[in-house]
């Protein structure tokens, strides 16, 4: 017989990743799932959530969270008291009180998308331009099937090819960064409306421009992507409200 202590004293601690001196994991150190951080080389695991917040398995939903060192942010999907539908959100890396992450890296992508567009549509090669195609076919198939974690993988190769397209590694940094962010919101806005069509729609529109290297058409498409994009997204939390 083993001991009741020895199971009481159990404790989990899942998806460890390391950044610059620190490990951040999820553990229920506490009693409850919650995230924490501590020293590479030991100490004392510190919480970064308030302690009403309890986490979900993070092999139950994939990836809980992200951290982004640069902006001193963690992206982590947090529920409404265990209501299961998860939203992004944004928490110091130091700890404290999640806020909605989306506002401020749709309002950078928005700064960066015109001219960002503007150098994809002059470089982007026949290849590219057929890899952005077989995307959109994949999406469109995904979305019939309701499989909006195939549509999001999707929708961030979409905006990959783009990106490196631009022949400025700096800028397809900067914009494969706010897209991993973009893509977990535009994730739970698919999954709650249930339609993911109007963002696909859009992807075919703006091949259609870049095919034809009408710069300031891809400028005002790319432009009007993510506004629509912000807009969804703020649609479908209002009504969850």
């Amino acid at each position: 017989m083993y001991r009741i202590e020895s199971f009481l004293s159990a404790r989990l601690f899942l998806v460890p990743e390391k950044v610059d001196k620190q490990v951040f994991f999820v553990s229920n150190i506490s009693g409850r799932l919650s995230l924490y951080k501590m020293k590479v080389g030991g100490s004392v695991p510190e919480p970064l959530l308030p302690p009403e917040i309890s986490l979900q398995n993070p092999h139950l939903i994939g990836n809980l969270y992200k951290p982004f060192p640069k902006l001193g942010k963690i992206l982590v999907m947090v529920d409404n008291d265990g209501d299961e539908d998860y939203k992004p959100m944004l928490v110091s890396m130091n700890g404290g009180y999640p806020e909605p992450a989306f506002t401020e890296m749709m309002d950078a992508m928005g700064m960066v998308i015109g001219p960002a567009a503007a150098l994809a549509c002059g470089r982007l090669t026949e290849d590219e331009l057929n890899q952005l195609d077989e995307v959109v076919n994949s999406s469109e198939i995904a979305a019939s099937q309701s499989n909006f974690v195939r549509i999001a993988q999707l929708d961030y190769e979409f905006h990959r090819i783009l990106a490196e397209a631009t022949g400025n590694r700096h800028l397809s940094r900067y914009l494969l960064h706010l897209h991993q962010v973009a893509t977990r919101f535009n994730f739970a806005a698919w999954k709650r409306d249930r339609n993911a069509v109007p963002s696909i729609d859009e992807h075919r529109q703006i091949v259609e421009i870049m095919r034809q290297r009408d710069i300031e058409a891809a400028k005002v498409s790319m432009r009007a992507h993510i506004e629509n994009a912000r807009q969804r997204i703020v649609g479908s939390m209002a009504a969850t409200e």
